[in-house]
C-alpha cells in the first residue's frame, strides 16, 4: 500500500474522530463521507472498458428494528484505520478474484436518514461472475474488519439510542486503537494525519481513563497528562506497565525507559534493542525513527551504520513519519561528502516539503528559509 495516494480532511459537522478521506490506488477507491452517496458517480468510478459487469450493493437505512421505530442511524469512523482496512478489503478481492479491474468502497459518516444509504459497493469485471462475488465477499468483510459504528436513533422520549455491534467489533474503538490515533497526531504518522500534540493528548488520556490501556497510561504519566494524582507518576510503575505489554509501542517505550533511566538503570543497548524489536514486531513508525536516530549517532556501545540508519528513516518516512520526513530529507538535503558523493537536493526537498505539509514545525521554518513551498 505505499504507492496508494491517501487524503484526509476535517468535517466541519463531524464529531469526535470523524473526518473525510479517500485512498486511490491500482484499482481501488475507498472512501469516507459526510455528505449524501451519490449511486451514479461511484459506479462510474467502477466502470471500465474492458469489463461487461459492474455490480454493486447499496445499504440503506431501514425505519423499523426489533418492534422499534427507527428515525436516523448515526456512524462514528476511525478514519484513517478504516480507510487503511478498506484498502486491505479490496487487496484481498483483487486477490481471490484477479479478473476484478476495478473496486469501489464509499461509507458515508455522521446522520443516515432512513431511505438513504450508508454505504455503496461497486465492483467491475470482464463477466459478472467474478464481480457478483466479490461483492458478497466485500459486504461480509467491510462489516467484520472496519472500525465504522453506528447508532440507532428510535422514536419516543423513552427509547435510548443504541450503538450496533458489527460482527467482530464492539460499539465504538478500542483502548489500542485510540493510543494509535494518538500516535498518529503526535508523530504525523500516515499522510491524512496532521500533527496535532492536543489532539494527541486527549486521545491518550480518553484510552487511559475510559479503556485503561497500559501504553496510554504510560504516555500519560510520562507527559504528566490528567488531573493531579490520576496517574501518579512513579519510575518503577512506569517501567513495570510498560514491560508488562506485548505490544510494539509498548516495547518502543520500554526502550525509552532503557535509554533515559525511568524505573531501571540507563542501558543504550537494551533501549536500541526494544526499539529495533518495535520496528520490526509491528511495521511502527516511531520505533523506526528512533532506531534510524540510535545508528546515524552512533553512540556506544551501538556502532555507527549510516546505511541502516538511512533504510530506517526510510521505511518510517513512507509510513508518514513526519519527523523521519524532516531528518531524512534535511540530511539528503545536506550531507557530508564523507558520507556520500554528493547530495540529492531534489529527494531531500520533497521529504521536507512532505513532513511541513503535515505540520512539522522545523520543517515548515526550514521550507520558508529555503522558499520552498508547502
Amino acid at each position: 500500500m505505499s504507492h496508494a495516494k491517501m487524503s484526509v480532511i476535517a468535517d466541519e459537522h463531524s464529531k469526535g474522530v470523524n473526518e473525510e478521506g479517500c485512498l486511490d490506488s491500482n484499482g481501488i477507491y475507498v472512501e469516507i463521507s459526510a455528505r449524501r452517496l451519490q449511486l451514479e458517480a461511484i459506479t462510474n468510478r467502477a466502470k471500465d472498458s474492458t469489463c461487461g459487469a459492474v455490480s454493486t450493493f447499496i445499504g440503506t437505512t431501514r425505519d423499523n428494528f426489533d418492534n422499534k421505530i427507527v428515525t436516523k442511524l448515526e456512524y462514528e469512523a476511525y478514519t484513517t484505520m478504516a480507510l487503511r482496512e478498506m484498502y486491505k478489503v479490496g487487496e484481498s478481492v483483487k486477490t481471490k478474484w484477479p479478473e476484478v479491474v476495478k473496486v469501489v468502497y464509499s461509507h458515508r459518516v455522521g446522520v443516515v436518514p432512513v431511505m438513504e444509504a450508508s454505504i455503496i459497493i461497486a465492483i467491475s469485471s470482464p463477466h459478472r461472475k467474478s464481480a457478483i462475488e466479490a461483492v458478497h465477499f466485500s459486504i461480509d468483510e467491510l462489516k467484520a474488519r472496519v472500525p465504522i459504528w453506528k447508532k440507532e436513533i428510535y422514536e419516543g422520549p423513552t427509547l435510548e439510542p443504541a450503538w450496533k455491534k458489527n460482527e467482530c467489533q464492539a460499539r465504538g474503538p478500542t483502548g489500542n486503537d485510540l493510543y494509535d490515533q494518538g500516535d498518529n497526531y503526535f508523530y504525523g504518522l500516515n499522510s491524512g494525519c496532521t500533527i496535532d500534540h492536543v489532539k494527541a493528548r486527549q486521545l491518550w488520556l480518553t484510552a487511559a481513563r475510559e479503556y485503561g490501556s497500559l501504553d496510554a497510561i504510560g504516555r500519560c504519566k510520562f507527559f504528566e497528562l490528567g488531573n493531579p494524582g490520576e496517574f501518579p507518576k512513579d519510575d518503577n510503575e512506569i517501567f513495570a506497565t510498560f514491560e508488562s505489554s506485548t505490544t510494539p509501542a509498548g516495547n518502543f517505550l520500554l526502550g525509552y525507559c532503557y535509554s533515559v533511566g525511568i524505573g531501571t538503570p540507563q542501558n543504550v543497548q537494551k533501549a536500541f534493542n526494544f526499539a529495533l524489536e518495535a520496528a520490526e514486531q509491528g511495521n511502527y513508525g516511531p520505533a523506526m525513527l528512533h532506531v534510524a536516530r540510535f545508528l546515524i549517532a552512533g553512540k556506544s556501545p551501538i556502532a555507527r551504520d549510516l546505511k541502516q540508519a538511512l533504510q530506517w528513516y526510510e521505511k518510517a518516512a513512507s509510513l508518514g513519519v513526519a519527523s523521519a520526513q524532516y531528518e531524512l530529507g534535511k540530511y539528503l538535503h545536506e550531507r557530508d561528502s564523507s558520507d556520500r558523493e554528493a547530495a540529492n537536493v531534489s529527494e531531500g526537498k520533497s521529504y521536507v516539503v512532505a513532513a511541513a505539509k503535515q505540520g512539522h514545525e522545523t520543517a515548515r521554518c526550514w521550507c520558508q528559509e529555503k522558499g520552498w513551498a508547502f
